[in-house]
């Protein structure tokens, strides 16, 4: 301070604390930050059985690295999935639609294909009853 300028002694209270403050309120923003740009939180994702099986253990892999990210993967039925995501039980659905075979969803449910899993029809080597 100046020559003749002199903190009173709450401003010198003020002083003491300015440092903490400052630390804390750059920790605050620091956490803000953290938050808007990752995800945070619990995400309940159901899944049939043979998906959860097969694609939710390399999906958690990847989202391991979010250290405020929680997932819950619940096995999906095929009977009550689509209404437990509709009642938000569930955040996300990985289901699946055989062709043929439409899966009605109702427009306020966004859906996206991942991918297309070809089917396979197995038999012992001398059963010929399928043979043309």
């Amino acid at each position: 301070m100046g020559r003749n300028v002199r903190l009173t002694v709450e401003g010198q209270v003020l002083v003491g604390n300015a440092s903490k403050i400052l630390t804390q309120l750059e920790k605050a923003g620091a956490d803000l930050a953290a938050a808007v740009h990752e995800p945070v939180g619990t995400i309940r994702v159901g899944a049939f059985l043979t998906v959860a099986e097969s694609i939710v253990p390399g999906a958690l892999a990847i989202l391991s690295a979010r250290k405020r990210l929680r997932v819950e993967v619940i096995e999906a039925k095929p009977s009550n999935a689509l209404a437990a995501l509709l009642s938000r039980d569930l955040d996300l659905l990985i289901t699946e639609q055989f062709p043929g075979y439409p899966y009605p969803v109702p427009s306020e449910v966004t859906r996206l294909p991942i991918g297309h899993d070809p089917l396979y029809l197995a038999r012992s080597g001398d059963d010929t009853s399928l043979d043309r």
